[in-house]
């Protein structure tokens, strides 16, 4: 999705523009998108959510965006998003956190240049002629560190939830009525039988902290990888999906 990402910097983008995100084709790749805690409810009752490791190396939660071997679903081919809801992590664009050179502890605010949406002509200013933040941009910072604080939040929960071995190995086939298979594997998933088995006083402790809902969210997610493998249907994928099936099952 990001092909030339830099730290934005005053002395090197003070003429740049941001152009509104109507068209989400530089998604049209992603067959997956990361998520936070806060999203769930509205995640749920479109896409499945599952939880992987990141680029870093933390476990979080993802949602699911193709069937395995697929394309994304969810871009139509005018770059259209065909959902009533945008993960934070796609509205972001063409922002994104990282480290710098020689600094790996700070995050710095970046930028992808080769957006189609970061222009000289077109669009909002970033910076005023005096080179301070616009409010174009000074909305977007804050949309990241919102996005930053809520991922840490959802890194904290998983690392306790693996601590108490909470999750199991996605395992899950789905038949649409063609009667082609789907294999969704390679992510974890919330262990419901270990669900069952916490003790109360972890189970009030994790009501209290507003856990119950997120997991709950997360397993009814889950049914949405039928509706991810019909979507694939319709889309004209299905050509493909006994080769899909085939090498899921390896």
């Amino acid at each position: 999705m990001f092909k030339s990402v830099v730290p934005l910097a005053v002395e090197k983008h003070k003429r740049k523009r941001l152009k509104p995100v109507a068209d989400y084709g530089f998604a049209s790749q992603q067959t997956m998108c990361p998520i936070t805690a806060v999203e769930f409810p509205r995640v749920a009752p479109i896409y499945p959510i599952v939880f992987l490791t990141d680029d870093v190396g933390e476990l979080s939660a993802f949602a699911l965006l193709a069937v395995p071997g697929g394309k994304n679903l969810f871009v139509d081919e005018g770059g259209s998003w065909r959902a009533a809801y945008v993960p934070a992590s796609i509205r972001r664009y063409p922002f994104v956190f990282g480290r710098t050179k020689g600094d790996d502890k700070n995050l710095a605010l970046c930028i992808d240049e080769d957006s189609d949406h970061v222009s000289e002509t077109e669009g909002e200013p970033l910076f005023t002629e005096d080179g301070k933040p616009t409010e174009i941009l000074e909305k977007a910072i804050e949309f990241m560190k919102q996005f930053q604080t809520n991922h840490a939040h959802t890194v904290a929960i998983c690392r306790e939830l693996e601590r108490l071995e909470m999750f199991q190995g996605l395992k899950a086939r789905v038949q649409v009525p063609s009667g082609r298979k789907y294999d969704f594997v390679g992510a974890k998933i919330i262990d419901e039988k270990k669900l069952s088995a916490v003790a109360d006083a972890d189970f009030l402790e994790w009501r209290r902290r507003g856990w119950l809902a997120l997991i709950y969210a997360h397993l009814i997610s889950l049914g949405q990888m039928t509706h991810l493998a019909e979507l694939h249907e319709q889309s004209g994928g299905a050509s493909g999906a006994a080769e899909t099936e085939k090498t899921s099952a390896k």
